[in-house]
């Protein structure tokens, strides 16, 4: 299982079909600037067939006009046009799903036995759950019910600053909208995610919020200095209310000071934050992948020894090296994703 990917956002932005293969995309985008942009594509449904993924966490990720790319479409300059634009996202993943019998939108527990009985049938189904990363097409908390009627079952409050947190590289606390945002979320159980929110919203997320809790991709601060690395004791936040840290594969979240061109550093670093966690938590519950693969970078900004995503499924090799038995590498892998899904999703 991977907990974070920004499918939508490169399909909607850039017209990158997930249904092909990261070959096929870097093929159809020789000759343009989307390789100068956000690299070359390191992901697509069959690579993650190949490396054995079944469920992954989708975004509905929406750019504000300030931190776009030259040439941008897919941005917003107000609530209005944020809710506009997540309102495609929504559509762009129902369209996906009911146009290919090989994937499925988790909203329940029964779809989850569902897609556990099609994969050990031998059909290479995958699941996709929607996660909002930065809570801007909510133009109000009201609106959360519908989305979660639509399948959103994740929310982030913040990317960067947004009306509900402040967030990375814009400190704030929690608004009053992001204090009646955690309320509704809460009257649906679902899962606050506290990548990317600043230091002092995360301490009143935390302290606020009765439900489960994860990072989907963050990294501990000894690997990802400043706001965007959870410090020792953000980690132990999460940890103590049984909460998971999803690590990130972008190099400059595993090797401080790494910038693009520089030389990409080994996948061992990967292991190396992973068992950052484990010695923090004493144990291999609250740790797992949330990749970001294709975030806004690409085959230049990941470990050397991977090509596209089909080769992430390298990382249980480091974790054998390092004496983690097979059941602490499933735990990593998927069970602990699965756990806190299973926990949160209606029957």
């Amino acid at each position: 299982m991977d907990g974070h990917l920004d499918l939508a956002w490169n399909a909607l932005e850039f017209g990158r079909d997930p249904r092909r293969s990261a070959h096929q995309t870097r093929l159809a985008e020789e000759g343009t600037h989307i390789p100068d942009y956000i690299g070359q594509c390191t992901t697509g449904f069959p690579d993650w067939t190949a490396s054995g993924f079944g469920l992954l966490f989708v975004t509905t990720f929406v750019m504000p006009s300030d931190q776009a790319y030259p040439g941008s479409r897919f941005v917003y300059s107000n609530p209005e046009e944020a809710a506009l634009l997540g309102l495609q996202v929504r559509q762009y993943y129902h369209t996906l799903v009911e146009a290919d019998p090989a994937l499925k939108l988790i909203q329940t527990r029964q779809d989850l036995v569902d897609l556990k009985a099609e994969r050990s049938s031998g059909r290479n189904t995958i699941g996709l759950l929607m996660l909002m990363e930065g809570a801007e097409p909510l133009r109000d908390p009201g609106e959360l019910p519908d989305w979660y009627a639509a399948g959103l079952r994740i929310v982030g409050p913040a990317w960067h600053a947004t009306r509900y947190a402040g967030g990375t590289g814009s400190p704030g606390p929690l608004t009053d909208l992001g204090f009646r945002l955690l309320d509704e979320m809460a009257t649906l159980n679902m899962v606050l995610d506290l990548s990317h929110i600043s230091e002092e919203a995360f301490y009143q997320a935390v302290d606020a919020y009765p439900g489960p809790v994860i990072a989907s991709h963050s990294n501990p601060r000894t690997f990802l200095p400043g706001d965007r690395g959870l410090s020792d004791d953000m980690l132990d936040q999460i940890i103590n209310r049984s909460g998971v840290i999803g690590v990130s594969l972008y190099n400059a979240h595993l090797q401080p000071g790494w910038r693009r061109g520089d030389p990409r550093p080994p996948l061992s670093l990967v292991a190396e934050v992973i068992d950052h966690i484990v010695q923090r938590s004493g144990s291999t519950r609250h740790v797992a992948l949330g990749s970001d693969m294709d975030g806004g970078f690409g085959l230049d900004s990941i470990p050397a020894e991977l090509d596209t995503c089909a080769d992430v499924g390298n990382i249980t090799g480091l974790l054998e090296q390092r004496g983690y038995t097979p059941f602490d590498i499933r735990a990593i892998m998927m069970g602990n994703w699965l756990r806190i899904i299973e926990s949160s999703l209606p029957a």
